[in-house]
């Protein structure tokens, strides 16, 4: 069985390999999350197998995780979704999403100034926690190999995405992970995900103390959740 790992906006997927159960003994493939249209070609490509894929996603790739699984519902067996949303964005009825003023000013950050734009979103991630300059300096230069065409189309999919009208055609079985002190997505958005799923969620987990940077920050903890739920 295929293991499909997507990574978060702005962060490299190879970042979460330390979250995959060491035992595991199916074919492993790392997908960055920009442009959305390269990984969801990805995941169609890899889903030609006889067997339905299991799929980690972290926020904008938990997004592309629930996209994919509600439109190819019977490729998809098994899903672990880290600080995800079905809308990203803000809108009448729906107050747990960032403002779309918000989003587009990171767009305008992003091009009149690259660093200064990922150091600051990166802070939001990590928050409350205190981001060592060390993990800064390498996850900016991990961006360097990303086009500033790629981050924006990102945010173009986050801007204009919402899910939560098809994930009525989710099949798979799914775990939900999410930091209680999230400032990009917060908590009560993957509460919101948890209703609409009510059939198909095996766990949902909120771990308290902790921001959006969970996968990179509670690496260990995640594992043991994860080896647990695809045993």
């Amino acid at each position: 069985m295929a293991l499909v790992v997507i990574g978060g906006w702005a962060f490299r997927a190879e970042s979460l390999r330390g979250l995959l159960p060491p035992d595991f003994g199916g074919c492993i493939v790392f997908v960055d999350p920009y442009p959305p249209e390269k990984a969801q070609q990805t995941l169609m490509n890899l889903s030609g197998g006889k067997q339905p894929l299991i799929v980690i996603g972290w926020s904008l790739g938990a997004m592309l995780a629930l996209e994919y699984a509600a439109q190819q519902p019977e490729k998809v067996a098994r899903l672990v979704l880290l600080n995800p949303t079905a809308r990203f964005c803000s809108s009448p009825g729906y107050r747990w999403g960032q403002p779309t003023s918000a989003l587009r000013a990171l767009k305008r950050a992003l091009k009149r100034d690259r660093p200064a734009a990922l150091t600051g979103f990166y802070q939001l991630c990590f928050a409350p926690e205190r981001l060592p300059q060390a993990k800064l300096d390498k996850h900016l230069q991990e961006m360097d190999l990303v086009s500033d065409v790629d981050l924006l189309s990102g945010l173009n999919y986050l801007e204009r995405s919402d899910l939560r009208e098809s994930l009525v055609s989710v099949r798979a079985q799914a775990v939900l992970i999410h930091g209680g002190e999230d400032a990009v997505i917060p908590q009560e958005a993957s509460a919101a995900l948890a209703a609409t799923l009510s059939g198909r969620i095996c766990a949902r987990i909120v771990v308290e103390g902790v921001g959006h940077a969970l996968p990179v920050t509670r690496t260990a903890m995640l594992r043991t959740i994860i080896q647990t739920f695809l045993a």
